[in-house]
């Protein structure tokens, strides 16, 4: 009988860890990265692709992209960049989205990705990747991602489509913008449909972990609560 009660209490104690390592691995092998907007696929040599010249500090360029009805960490944030400058400041920003005016919004939301020199642009353009940690995205909401130029001389320019002849996926009912203004106003197009130029990028998320974390926590509850009552159990048939 005790034998039965030590092993009972023993495999108890082994359920938060066997459910936290099970959604561990859940999580690393079927949550793999998915596309919140990818326009990447647009050939580099299309001649419908355009750049928009960060020339100066006061231009900034925008480009939206959107959620589904859960929460997403951000993991990468690619861009398509051409530059002949050597050195420099360039930022990456995610903002908010105002949707009264459906231009990007620093007050509702504002986390920097990046701010440096970014390496591998070249003149002729290239696919810039700037990974993102720990940056969590609501469910269901619209955010831009914004390039504007510290300080790179002769500048910087973002690769767009022009002649709606983008590729790629979740792009078509999102918004671009752009400002002279170091993104105190901004002009901006209506969803992206015919004759509208998408900036080239793609952005990546997975969903966010805390699910698990609950259902770990509920699991470690739920052991506890079992114990309890064994333990109780236990004292009762002894005293017997």
């Amino acid at each position: 009988m005790c034998e039965t009660f030590a092993f009972r209490r023993y495999a108890v104690r082994l359920i938060p860890v066997s459910i936290a390592l099970a959604l561990t691995l859940c999580f690393a092998t079927t949550c793999p990265a998915i596309e919140l907007f990818n326009t990447l696929p647009t050939p580099l040599a299309d001649t419908n692709l355009g750049y928009g010249s960060l020339s100066n500090t006061t231009i900034a360029y925008a480009q939206s992209f959107s959620t589904s009805a859960e929460s997403y960490v951000l993991t990468g944030v690619t861009l398509r960049l051409s530059s002949n400058a050597t050195t420099g400041s360039f930022r990456v920003s995610i903002y908010g989205f105002d949707t009264a005016t459906n231009a990007p919004s620093s007050s509702l939301f504002s986390s920097v990705i990046f701010e440096g020199f970014p390496t591998g642009v070249t003149f002729t353009g290239a696919d810039v990747l700037f990974p993102v940690n720990d940056l969590t995205l609501e469910p269901s909401k619209r955010y831009y991602v914004v390039a504007s130029n510290s300080n790179i001389t002769p500048g910087l320019a973002w690769g767009d489509s022009q002649n709606n002849k983008a590729v790629g996926t979740n792009y078509s009912n999102e918004f671009y913008a752009g400002s002279n203004t170091s993104g105190a106003t901004w002009s901006f197009a209506p969803p992206v449909q015919s004759n509208i130029a998408p900036f080239i990028m793609q952005v990546t998320a997975v969903p966010e972990p805390s699910s698990f974390l609950m259902a770990i926590a509920s699991a470690g509850i739920t052991a506890w609560v079992v114990r309890r009552r064994n333990r109780a159990r236990n004292s009762a048939e002894i005293a017997e």
